[in-house]
C-alpha cells in the first residue's frame, strides 16, 4: 500500500506510475476495491496542506510571550536540592578573589588579605567588633555556599567568631543578606573548615563579610566560597582530546583512590592520616596522598568528588604543614617558605620531602591551570638551594641536620627545577638542575645506576639502589633531552633506563616479577613508573619494555585485593623490611602506580 497511498506533504497523491503500481498481475486482495486513501482523496491532500494554505496560528497572532513584558524575575540558576561541600564546588581565593576593602584592626601580617590566600598557614586576627570585609570575584558565578577555617591556634586560644553576617551583590551596589549567624558554630579544633549555606543562593560577585561581636580577638585562616559548577580546567581540554583512561589498571586506581579517600581523609580538619582512621601523617604521607588523588584527577578531570578532595589538599591540608619564617643553613641564614615534617609550626624539616610537595603544586599548574600554584612551587625552589653547597663536591642536602647529601633530594629537585625551566623560560632553574645531575653522575652512579647518599663528613657512600632514585634519575635526564636536544643526556638516560629495567625485575618466559630489595614502600614505585613513562616519552626507539613489565606485576598484584579493596604494596615479592603495610605511603603508592600505567592502555 506504500506505492498507492499519496505522500503526505503534496496536494495530489503522488505514484511512481501512471496507473497504481501492483506487485502482480492481477490486483492484490487489498486492492480490488479502491482503498480509502485513493477512491478520495486524504483531505490533506485534496486540499492544500494548512501550512501553506493559510497562515499558522503562531504566525497570524504574536506569541503572548512577545506582545506582553516579561513580569516574573529571571529564573533562579538551579542548584542540588542539598547545598553542601560534597554538592558545590570551591572557589580558589588565590587568583579568583580581589579584596576591596577592610576595616582597621587587624594584627601586623594577620590582615584580612590573609584570609583569600588560598593558605592555612596563614590568617586574620582582629579584636575590632564590626569588623568588615568587602572582596569580589573575578567574574559572578552561581554560589551556594561558603566556609570559614579555623586558624593554626584555635584549640589553645578561643578565639572563634562568634556572630557574623554576610551579604552579597551582583552589582556592588545592591546588596542582600544571603547568611546570618548569630550562635557561632565553629568548634576549637586547629586548622578545621565549617560549611555554611546560604540562605538565597544566586549569580553573584561581590561579598561582605562583617564580624559583628567578637569576643576579645578573634581569629580566622580562610573564608572561601562554595560554587555551583564545577570549573573548566586544562586537565579537562586533554580529556575531551584524547578520552578518559578507561583501562583494567586505571579503573583499579580510581576505586582504590576513592577507597583510600574514605579510610585516609577528614576533609573538615584537612588531615591525612597516617594509618587507616587513625594518627596524622607526616608530611612525606600526606605528599603520597596527594599525589595518588592528583592521578585520579588527571585519570577523570570530571570527576566532581575527586576535585573537591584535591583542591582541598593542595589549598588547606599541606599547607597546614607550611613556615614562613628564617632557617640557617652552612652557607647562611634565609627566609623562606618551607614545610615541616609536621603539621604547624613543630617537626624538622627534609628538602626530599619537600621536594614530592613542590613536584605536585607544579602538576596542579599543568592540571588546573592556577598560576597561584606555580608561585608556591617557585617560593620552594628558592628554599631548595639554600641546601646546595661545595662539600663533597656539591649537591643538597637530604634534612637539617645537613649530615649527608642524598639522590632521594637531589633528584626529585632537579626534576622541579627543569619543569619550572620548561613553564617559565628562566634559565637559572636550567642551570640548576644541569648542576645537579652532573653532580649526581659524577657522585652517585655505580653502573648505571644510582646509589642512596653519600656521608658529608666522611665521604663513605650507601650504595643501595632504590626504586625510587633511578626513577627520579631517569626522570632528570630526560627533561634534559627533551629541552636541549643533547644527545649525549638521551644516551647516559638510557643507559640508566636498560640497566634500572634489569634491576627491577625479574624475567622467566613469559612470567615477570620484582625484586623486592628496591621497594621500600609501595610509594617508590610510583616515582619508578614515572621515571619509565618520561624516558619512554622522549626515546626515538620506542621503548615501553619497563612500563610492559610493569603491567604484567600490576596483573598479578590485581590477584591480591583483600575484603577492604587494598592491593599487596610489595607487588608479589613478599615482606621486606618489615615496612607497615597500611601506612598511607602504601595505598598511595599502588593507586599512582595503576594510573600511571592505565594512561597508556
Amino acid at each position: 500500500t506504500t506505492t498507492t497511498k499519496p505522500v503526505m506533504t503534496t496536494t495530489k497523491p503522488v505514484t511512481t506510475t501512471t496507473k497504481p503500481v501492483t506487485t502482480t498481475t492481477k490486483p492484490v486482495t487489498t486492492t480490488t476495491k479502491p482503498v480509502t486513501t485513493t477512491t478520495k482523496p486524504v483531505t490533506t491532500t485534496t486540499k492544500p496542506v494548512t501550512t501553506t494554505t493559510k497562515p499558522v496560528t503562531t504566525s497570524t497572532k504574536p506569541v503572548t510571550t512577545t506582545t506582553k513584558p516579561i513580569t516574573t524575575a529571571p529564573e533562579t540558576p538551579k542548584f542540588p536540592a542539598t547545598l553542601s561541600w560534597n554538592t558545590l564546588y570551591p572557589v580558589r581565593n588565590d587568583g579568583h578573589v580581589t579584596m576591596l576593602s577592610s576595616s582597621a584592626g587587624g594584627f601586623a601580617n594577620e590582615t584580612a588579605e590573609k584570609l583569600f590566600d588560598s593558605d592555612l598557614s596563614t590568617k586574620l586576627c582582629t579584636g575590632t567588633s564590626g569588623y568588615t570585609i568587602v572582596w569580589k570575584l573575578d567574574k559572578a558565578m552561581p554560589i551556594g555556599g561558603y566556609s570559614l577555617s579555623t586558624a593554626n591556634d584555635t584549640a589553645n586560644y578561643d578565639r572563634r567568631p562568634a556572630s557574623w553576617l554576610l551579604e552579597a551583590s551582583l552589582d556592588g551596589q545592591n546588596w542582600i543578606t544571603v547568611s546570618d549567624i548569630s550562635s557561632g558554630g565553629l568548634g576549637r579544633q586547629n586548622f578545621t573548615e565549617y560549611f555554611f549555606p546560604l540562605s538565597i543562593p544566586g549569580d553573584y560577585q561581590y561579598f561582605r563579610f562583617t564580624l559583628r561581636s567578637p569576643t576579645g580577638q578573634t581569629q580566622m585562616a580562610e573564608i572561601t566560597l562554595y560554587a555551583r559548577d564545577l570549573p573548566k580546567t586544562p586537565a579537562m581540554e586533554l580529556a575531551d582530546q584524547e578520552g578518559f583512561a578507561s583501562s583494567t589498571y586505571a579503573t583499579a586506581g580510581m576505586e582504590l583512590v576513592k577507597r583510600s579517600i574514605k579510610d585516609y581523609y577528614v576533609r573538615a580538619s584537612h588531615t591525612v592520616h597516617d594509618q587507616p582512621g587513625s594518627g596524622t601523617a607526616f608530611v612525606w604521607g600526606a605528599a603520597s596522598f596527594l599525589e595518588a588523588v592528583a592521578e585520579a584527577y588527571r585519570t577523570n578531570p570530571t570527576d566532581g568528588e575527586i576535585y573537591r578532595i584535591y583542591v582541598d589538599l593542595l589549598d588547606h591540608a599541606m599547607t597546614a604543614y607550611k613556615v614562613n619564617g628564617k632557617i640557617t643553613t652552612p652557607t647562611g641564614t634565609y627566609t623562606v617558605s618551607y614545610y615541616n615534617a609536621s603539621r604547624g609550626s613543630a617537626g624538622d624539616y627534609y628538602y626530599d620531602d619537600d621536594a614530592w610537595i613542590c613536584l605536585q603544586y607544579l602538576n596542579a599548574y599543568t592540571l588546573l591551570g592556577e598560576e597561584g600554584y606555580l608561585r608556591r612551587a617557585e617560593e620552594m625552589l628558592e628554599f631548595f638551594w639554600t641546601g646546595w653547597d661545595d662539600v663533597q663536591g656539591g649537591g643538597i642536602y637530604w634534612d637539617k641536620s645537613f649530615s649527608s647529601k642524598n639522590t632521594c633530594a637531589d633528584g626529585p629537585i632537579a626534576i622541579a627545577f627543569l619543569s619550572a625551566y620548561e613553564m617559565t623560560g628562566k634559565t637559572e632553574y636550567l642551570e640548576k638542575g644541569k648542576l645537579i645531575y652532573e653532580w649526581c653522575r659524577d657522585v652517585m652512579l655505580q653502573n648505571n645506576l644510582y646509589s642512596d647518599s653519600i656521608n658529608a663528613s666522611t665521604g663513605s657512600i650507601n650504595a643501595w639502589k632504590a626504586a625510587y632514585n633511578q626513577g627520579t634519575m631517569l626522570g632528570v635526564g630526560s627533561l634534559l633531552y627533551r629541552i636541549t636536544g643533547e644527545s649525549r643526556y638521551l644516551t647516559e638516560t638510557r643507559a640508566t633506563y636498560n640497566a634500572t629495567v634489569s634491576h627491577m625485575f625479574r624475567v622467566s618466559g613469559s612470567n615477570v616479577s620484582m625484586h623486592g630489595n628496591p621497594i621500600f614502600k609501595a610509594w617508590c614505585i610510583g616515582w619508578l613508573q614515572r621515571g619509565f613513562l618520561l624516558f619512554e616519552s622522549i626515546d626515538p626507539n620506542g621503548t615501553t619494555k619497563g612500563t610492559d613489565y610493569m603491567a604484567k606485576v600490576l596483573d598479578k598484584t590485581l590477584a591480591t585485593k583483600n575484603a577492604n579493596g587494598y592491593y599487596d604494596p610489595y607487588f608479589c615479592t613478599g615482606d621486606w623490611g618489615g615496612e607497615s603495610k597500611t601506612d598511607v605511603l602504601q595505598p598511595s603508592g599502588v593507586a599512582c602506580t595503576l594510573l600511571l600505567v592505565g594512561l597508556t592502555q
